[in-house]
Order: structure tokens, then C-alpha cells, then sequence
């Protein structure tokens, strides 16, 4: 009955104005990859940016049968995140009791980071949904099975190697490797394959003592606090002394992501959330019983405070600096896109246009939004001294125009705040 009714408030809260956010370019990206192998046959076309492709291929399967493909991004991980959430209920239940696994779920429910990443089709959330199979079947011995799950992780996205932390503390059979070989081989050596390590060390990944502390303390000040609330984190903390295996869980992918991640952001360390909902569950319910309904009030006060701001008005919510850059306030954000769409749409009815952008940003956006429409032709530019040819000019990345280009300014919308604006002009020869 719990897992009923906590099921019923993760999908009107998962589903709650589930398209109120803008689509983020990296969804973009990612949805447009799905459009590619829909209409395509391009399994491996997320090679061609360094990415691994399972995420792409569940996005391409939901989108062949929901037309909007950012609500059939969004539903990916709004499904994989109920998903998540039984794991950590089931990972719970085995490695704590019953009652540490309900605490958990609650603390799962209420977390805004969660709640945030199960809403946009970003691939970290599925990867965490396959981690915590991974671990639970890593624990109850069904090691085929565990092996199976860290393969889809890994076609997922390279950092899953960071899961292999568990592996010492129950080593697997041999049939967890046949499980792993079997689905990650075949990925491995498909051709563009090597595209992916070569983007993650040159983009990603460095090891540069430098990097370390700023990583850790931000993410400790300006992510964890905000996201996860003092209390459970602390909870988590402390608990972790009653849990090497939990410890290692949390610590083990933070201090190597903090160390190595040359770009670095909360995403990347969405699957400590599950050491942290086990570890604070296990504190709070080894406290006595009045100091446990207290502390746990007020564990649940704040996350739940901040994740019913995100489902009323995200544009205002108080998230981490970093996250309302990406997704509300900087260039990569999709707000204004929406209004400078319509606008193009209206225009290609009258006749075939040709828009010229950035090659990051609108680019992305442009081609999603007008995948299978002859009428509106994206076209890109690599830097302000290039020349341009078209109709429209939009702008997010570069705030004014080169002065050589013959354009006209003809509207403008601000992100949130103002401290990003689309700017669109008319190329007038």
C-alpha cells in the first residue's frame, strides 16, 4: 500500500506542468539524435558528439509513438525515475530493514534534485536508474543480472565507471562479467566507438591537483546544501560511520568526480543521491521515536519547501547558481525559443526562409524544432568574421552582430532575469 501511494504522488508530481521548463540544448541535441534514427536508421549517430547511444535509442523508441519529442524525452525519465525510486525502495529494504526503506522513498519523494532531473530528458537520471539495478542485484547475488545493468550503464555514459567502486565489497561471479561483456562489447567495438573516450579527456576529464578543492567545496556549499537540506546531509554524514559500503558509495563518486571533472556540474553526481537517501534513512530511524518524527519533519521541511517551488514557478526557484545558468538565465537555456519559433513559423508559411545562428545554443534548438519542416533551412556560423547569407539572423551566445553583416534588428526576448536575450534580425541582402 506505501509503494501505491507513493507511486500515485510521484507521477502527478513528476507529470505536474512537465513541459513549464524550456527545452534545454542538450535535450536538443539528444531528441534530435532519436528524430535521426526514427527517420534515418542512424543507430550510431551520437558517436558522431562523443556520447554513448543507449539513451538515445530509448528517447528514439518513445518518440516513434508520442509526437512531441520533448514530452517523449520528458516521460523517459519521468518513467526511469519511478523505476529509481523502487530500486532505492528494494536496495533499501535489503541492505537496511523496512522502515529505513519507507524513510528513504520519502526523502526520495520530497528531494528537489531528484524531482528536477526527473523531469528533463538529460540521460544522468536513466543512468542512475540503471546504477541502483546495478547495486541491487550486485547485493542480492544475481550477479549475470548485475553485470547486465553495469553494461547499460556503461552504453549510457562512460562515468558509470565510477560503479565498479562496489565491486570489492561483493565480488562477483563469472557470469557478472558474461552479463557485462554481452552488452557492452558490442557497443565497444562498433564503428565511431572510439569518439567517446576521446571527448571525454578532451572535454570532460583532467588530473590536475588544482581541480580538486574548488570541485569539493562547491559542490558541498552551493549544490548539496541547497539540494539535498543540512539535515540529510548530515544525517548522511554521520551515518555513514554505520556503513562502510554506503560510504564508499558517496564519498567514493564525489572525491574522483571532484578530482578529474574539468566541466563539473550537480548532474554529474546524481547517483550519490542514493547513498545519501539510505544513509540518512538509516540515522534518522536509529534515533528515539520522538526525536525521529522531529528530525525528520524538518529533513523532509526544506527539500519539500524547494521542490514545490520548482513545480509551481522553476523560472524563480532558488536552485544553485550553476543550474538556473544552464537551464533558466544563460545562453544554453530555451527560454525565448518558444516565442522566436512561432515567429519563423508564421514566417515559412508565407514563403521558404533561411535562418542563420550560432553553432551551439539556437543552432540545436532550431534543428529540433524544425526537423521535418522544407519550409525553415538552419544554417550556422562559426565565428563573428564569417559571412552570412539568409533570411533571419538569431542570436543568444553572441550578445550584438558583427558590424560587417548587413542585418537589421527586428525583435528581441529576454531569459530569465534579462541576463540572456534571443535577439532575431532581418538579413537584408
Amino acid at each position: 500500500m506505501f509503494l501505491i501511494i507513493a507511486s500515485v504522488i510521484y507521477f502527478i508530481s513528476r507529470g505536474w506542468n512537465l513541459l513549464s521548463l524550456p527545452v534545454f540544448i542538450d535535450e536538443a541535441i539528444y531528441l534530435r539524435w532519436a528524430q535521426d534514427i526514427i527517420h534515418h536508421g542512424l543507430i550510431w549517430v551520437s558517436f558522431s558528439d562523443g556520447k554513448e547511444p543507449l539513451f538515445i535509442w530509448v528517447l528514439a523508441l518513445f518518440s516513434k509513438f508520442i509526437a512531441d519529442p520533448l514530452l517523449a524525452g520528458r516521460l523517459v525519465n519521468v518513467v526511469s525515475g519511478w523505476g529509481l525510486m523502487m530500486g532505492v525502495y528494494l536496495l533499501a529494504k535489503r541492505l537496511l530493514n523496512q522502515k529505513a526503506a519507507i524513510l528513504a522513498v520519502i526523502l526520495y519523494l520530497t528531494s528537489p534534485f531528484i524531482l528536477f532531473y526527473n523531469r528533463i530528458a538529460l540521460l544522468d537520471n536513466f543512468l542512475v536508474f540503471l546504477g541502483c539495478f546495478y547495486l541491487l542485484f550486485l547485493v542480492k547475488k544475481k550477479h549475470f543480472l548485475a553485470g547486465v545493468f553495469l553494461g547499460l550503464a556503461l552504453i549510457t555514459k562512460t562515468n558509470a565507471f565510477i560503479f565498479l567502486i562496489a565491486l570489492p565489497f561483493f565480488w562477483p561471479a563469472p557470469s557478472f562479467f558474461l552479463g557485462l561483456g554481452l552488452v557492452y562489447l558490442p557497443v565497444f567495438f562498433a564503428p565511431g566507438y572510439h569518439n567517446v573516450f576521446s571527448k571525454d579527456q578532451s572535454v570532460f576529464l583532467a588530473f590536475s591537483p588544482g581541480l580538486f578543492w574548488p570541485n569539493f567545496k562547491m559542490s558541498l556549499r552551493d549544490w548539496w546544501l541547497i539540494y539535498f537540506g543540512a539535515i540529510p546531509l548530515l544525517a548522511a554524514l554521520l551515518g555513514s560511520v554505520q556503513s562502510v559500503f554506503l560510504a564508499a558509495l558517496l564519498f567514493g563518486p564525489w572525491l574522483v568526480e571532484a578530482a578529474v571533472g574539468k566541466i563539473f556540474f550537480p548532474r554529474y553526481l546524481l547517483f550519490m543521491a542514493i547513498p545519501v537517501f539510505l544513509l540518512a534513512a538509516n540515522f534518522l530511524q536509529r534515533l528515539p521515536r520522538k526525536l525521529l518524527i522531529v528530525f525528520f519533519l524538518i529533513a523532509v521541511a526544506q527539500p519539500l519547501v524547494l521542490s514545490s517551488w520548482i513545480l509551481k514557478d522553476v523560472a524563480s526557484a532558488p536552485i544553485p547558481v550553476v543550474e538556473r545558468w544552464q537551464y533558466l538565465e544563460g545562453w544554453p537555456a530555451g527560454y525565448g525559443s518558444d516565442q522566436l519559433v512561432s515567429f519563423l513559423q508564421i514566417k515559412a508559411k508565407q514563403k521558404s526562409i533561411i535562418v542563420v545562428t550560432e553553432e551551439f545554443g539556437l543552432n540545436e534548438i532550431l534543428k529540433l524544432k524544425f526537423y521535418d519542416d522544407k519550409n525553415v533551412t538552419v544554417k550556422t556560423f562559426s565565428g563573428l568574421n564569417d559571412p552570412i547569407a539568409g533570411d533571419y539572423l538569431a542570436l543568444t551566445y553572441y550578445s550584438q552582430p558583427s558590424p560587417i553583416w548587413p542585418v537589421r534588428e527586428i525583435g528581441s526576448v529576454c531569459k530569465v532575469q534579462c541576463k540572456n536575450t534571443i535577439r532575431l534580425y532581418e538579413i537584408t541582402r
